[in-house]
C-alpha cells in the first residue's frame, strides 16, 4: 500500500517570492532600458498611445482563452484521478504556476506551486505531481519538440545570434528527452523500474543519502504510481491523452498569435506564419532562462529575432504590450490567487496523503506496490 508522507507540499516562501518579483522587475526594466538607449522614450510613449483599443481588447480576450485552455488541460486529467477535482481549482493552479514560475529562475517554482494548489484542494501530492507532468508539461514538451523540428526545416536562419541558437537547441533537446522518457515509460515500464532501482541502489553519495533518509521508498512508490496512471491514461483513455496534446497545441498557437494581434494594435502588419515561427524561436531561446520570467533575456532576444518585422521605433512598445499580455497579466492574476490561498485554510480531505493514496476517482483502484516485479 502507499503510505502517507510526513512532509506535505510546502507553500512557496513569501520572502523568496518578493525577491523574485524585485529581480523580475529590475531585469525587465534593465532590458527595456538597454533597448531605449538605442532609441527614444518618445517612441515608446507614442506607440502605447496609438495602440488600438479594439486590438488590445482582442489580446486580452486571447489571454483569457489561454487561462481557460490551460485550466481545461489540467482538469481533464485531474478529474480522472480525483473525482471531486473542479475546473476552478485547475484554473487557480495554472495561474499560480504562471506567477511563481515567473518569479523563480528557469520557472523552477511554478510546478511545485501548482502541485501545492491541487494538494490544498484535497489531491494527494504524488497524484498532483503526475497530473501536472502528464497533463501539462508532457503536452508542452511534445508540442514544442514538434514545433522545434518544424522550425528547423522552415526557418533555420531566423536566429542569427550564436548564444541564442545554442539556448534554442538546448530547449528543443530537453523537450525531446521528456517526450522520449514518457514513450519509453509506456513501451517498457520494466526498464524504468530497473533504472530507478539501479540509481537508488548505487554506491553513490546521493543514493546513500536517499536511503538513509528513507527517500528511496518514496521514489519507488512515486515511480509505481506514475507508471500506473500513465498506463491508465494511455491504454484505457487514449482520447484523453490526445485531447491533452490538442489543448497544448491550441494553447501555444494562441500564445503565439497574441504577438500578431499586438502588432496589429500598433498599426503594423506581418505574415501570421512568419510571426508564429519567430515566436517558436523566442520560446525555445528563453523557456529555461535562468532569470525569473526570462526577464532581461526576453526583451533583448525579442528585439533581435523580431526586428525583421518591427521598425526600430516600435520595438519597445511591442515588447511592453506583448510581455504584458503573454506573461505579466497572468502573473498579476496568479499573485491575487496566491494571496487568497495563503490566507485561507486548505481542504481537510486527505491532505495527509502527500505521497498519494489509492485512487478514489475514475482513475482505477487498487494499491501500488513499490516492489512490483519488472
Amino acid at each position: 500500500m502507499l503510505r502517507r508522507a510526513s512532509n506535505p507540499p510546502a507553500a512557496p516562501a513569501t520572502r523568496r517570492l518578493w525577491r523574485g518579483i524585485a529581480l523580475f522587475v529590475t531585469l525587465s526594466v534593465a532590458g527595456l532600458a538597454l533597448l531605449l538607449h538605442r532609441g527614444r522614450v518618445d517612441d515608446l510613449v507614442a506607440g502605447l498611445r496609438r495602440a488600438s483599443p479594439a486590438w488590445l481588447a482582442l489580446a486580452a480576450g486571447m489571454w483569457a482563452l489561454d487561462v481557460v485552455l490551460a485550466g481545461v488541460r489540467i482538469w481533464i486529467f485531474a478529474r480522472t484521478v480525483e473525482r471531486p477535482a473542479t475546473f476552478a481549482t485547475a484554473v487557480r493552479s495554472c495561474l499560480v504556476n504562471v506567477f511563481v514560475g515567473g518569479v523563480t529562475p528557469s520557472q523552477t517554482g511554478g510546478g511545485p506551486a501548482q502541485i501545492w494548489v491541487l494538494w490544498r484542494a484535497g489531491m494527494p501530492a504524488v497524484d498532483a505531481t503526475i497530473v501536472c507532468f502528464l497533463g501539462g508539461f508532457f503536452g508542452t514538451s511534445v508540442v514544442l519538440a514538434a514545433m522545434a523540428a518544424a522550425f528547423v526545416g522552415v526557418a533555420p536562419g531566423v536566429i542569427d545570434v550564436a548564444p541564442m541558437r545554442h539556448a534554442a537547441r538546448a530547449s528543443a533537446a530537453a523537450f525531446a528527452l521528456v517526450t522520449a522518457f514518457v514513450v519509453v515509460s509506456v513501451a517498457a515500464p520494466g526498464a524504468v523500474r530497473r533504472a530507478g532501482r539501479a540509481l537508488l541502489g548505487a554506491d553513490t553519495a546521493p543514493a546513500r543519502a536517499a536511503r538513509r533518509r528513507g527517500w528511496d521508498l518514496r521514489v519507488r512508490t512515486f515511480v509505481e504510481r506514475y507508471l500506473l496512471l500513465l498506463h491508465d491514461f494511455v491504454v484505457r483513455r487514449p482520447r484523453l491523452v490526445l485531447a491533452g496534446l490538442a489543448l497544448s497545441a491550441l494553447i501555444y498557437l494562441n500564445k503565439f498569435a497574441i504577438a500578431w494581434v499586438v502588432l496589429r494594435a500598433l498599426g503594423l502588419n506581418a505574415p501570421p506564419g512568419d510571426v508564429i515561427v519567430m515566436q517558436v524561436a523566442l520560446l525555445l531561446i528563453f523557456y529555461f532562462s535562468p532569470t525569473p520570467g526570462a526577464s532581461g533575456l526576453a526583451e533583448v532576444s525579442t528585439a533581435a529575432v523580431m526586428g525583421a518585422v518591427i521598425p526600430p521605433a516600435d520595438r519597445v512598445a511591442f515588447i511592453v504590450l506583448w510581455r504584458f499580455f503573454t506573461l505579466v497579466l497572468g502573473m498579476i492574476a496568479g499573485a491575487g490567487v496566491m494571496a487568497r490561498l495563503t490566507t485561507s485554510s486548505p481542504t481537510p480531505k486527505r491532505n495527509g496523503g502527500a505521497t498519494g493514496d489509492p485512487p478514489r476517482g475514475r482513475g482505477g483502484g487498487g494499491s501500488v506496490d513499490p516492489d512490483a516485479p519488472s
